[in-house]
């Protein structure tokens, strides 16, 4: 039986909604994780499905009478993991914690929070901080049909990254490289969709593909491409063939770099992936680290 929620207070902020509460921390019920204090309390955006949130940080944990919904601001004071190692974030109330899984909640980098484009090489996406879930550059542009995987899709990217993808693509074309652009400018809702799927498939630990607001697909100035051999679209074995090889040596001349690699996945959190291009400038790109 699902178990009533406490009284909490409940602040209106736009279009989402604010849950302050506060308690003694303790740990879940049978002390088999540890749970921290988050200090300060951090606001978090939930942007899954409707959820029941749990009594403690596990998807077996009992129900409680509360549906979280799309679009809720939550000020969490508590984290931890659950058995499987995967995050959960709580928030307290006359004495009852109240836990829903960090797969479902994003956090918006301070550095994103300003109106307007973003300062191209600038933008904070990552595992951790992301965009406003509602950001989209308004200098849009369509790639070249000579340029595209498809040709119904458009493939849009910023003015100034489209420039220089373009160049980039011309650029492998001269020396015999064959490029086309699979995936370019990607909305939060495309992202959110894509997500929930793939969380759905593989469980609360998905890491293959990145939350909305995390994706650096929503800036705008990133692609993702492809050379002729099917085999190795969106494949990490495209970074052995040639194309892959071409990419990676000559990407920063035109201000893109690999984002996802082998050896930044630690801190990234990502598998590698070879074809994902960012365009961060070419300035930036000569000494770029993520």
């Amino acid at each position: 039986m699902a178990r009533s929620f406490p009284r909490c207070k409940v602040f209106q902020s736009g279009f989402a909604i604010l849950l302050a509460c506060s308690a003694a921390v303790g740990a879940w019920a049978n002390g088999s994780a540890a749970v921290r204090r988050l200090e300060p309390p951090q606001a978090w955006l939930f942007f899954g499905d409707e959820f029941a949130a749990r009594s403690a940080p596990s998807l077996k944990a009992p129900e409680s009478s509360l549906r979280v919904k799309r679009g809720m601001n939550i000020l969490m004071t508590q984290a931890a993991d659950d058995l499987e190692g995967h995050p959960w974030l709580g928030w307290e109330c006359d004495g009852g914690t109240f836990w829903i899984p960090g797969a479902y909640l994003t956090r918006v980098a301070k550095a994103n929070q300003k109106p307007g484009n973003l300062p191209i090489g600038e933008e904070v996406v990552n595992y951790d901080e992301a965009l406003p879930l509602k950001y989209a550059p308004d200098d849009l542009e369509e790639l070249p049909l000579e340029f595209r995987y498809s040709a119904s899709i458009p493939y849009p990217l910023r003015t100034e990254a489209r420039e220089h993808a373009i160049a980039f693509l011309r650029a492998a074309q001269d020396e015999g490289v064959s490029l086309k652009v699979v995936s370019a400018f990607r909305t939060m809702e495309t992202q959110r969709r894509l997500y929930l799927e793939k969380v759905k498939e593989t469980g609360l630990g998905e890491s293959l593909v990145a939350k909305p607001g995390h994706s650096e697909h929503q800036l705008g100035t990133t692609i993702d491409v492809a050379g002729p051999d099917k085999a190795s679209l969106l494949a990490p074995e495209f970074g052995d063939t040639r194309e892959g090889q071409w990419v990676k040596q000559n990407c920063r001349r035109f201000g893109f770099v690999i984002s996802y690699t082998a050896k930044n996945r630690p801190l990234t959190h990502y598998s590698s992936e070879p074809w994902h291009l960012r365009y961060v400038g070419v300035d930036k790109a000569k000494d770029w680290k993520p």
